[in-house]
């Protein structure tokens, strides 16, 4: 059975308005900014260390990367 004309022009209309209004962002996520990609692996016992280190800072919790960035900052302002 076919739909009328208008049928399809207002199922078109609400389709564009509905997309158009879509306020799920994709893509990637925001990085902490222009630098180098340093990528490591960590054996389990490390990765343990570096995730208790994280539970025991105050809220916000920082993500793994942001912990591994502070705990390097700190151990080299040491030298």
């Amino acid at each position: 059975m076919a739909l009328p004309l208008s049928s399809h022009l207002c199922y078109l209309k609400i389709s564009m308005v509905s997309n158009s209004d879509n306020t799920n962002k994709r893509g990637r996520p925001v990085t902490t900014g222009k630098g180098s990609l340093i990528g490591i692996r960590m054996l389990p016992d490390l990765l343990a260390a570096l995730d208790e280190w994280i539970e025991a800072q105050v809220e916000p919790k920082p993500s793994r990367p942001e912990a591994a960035r502070r705990i390097l900052w700190e151990a080299l302002s040491r030298r």
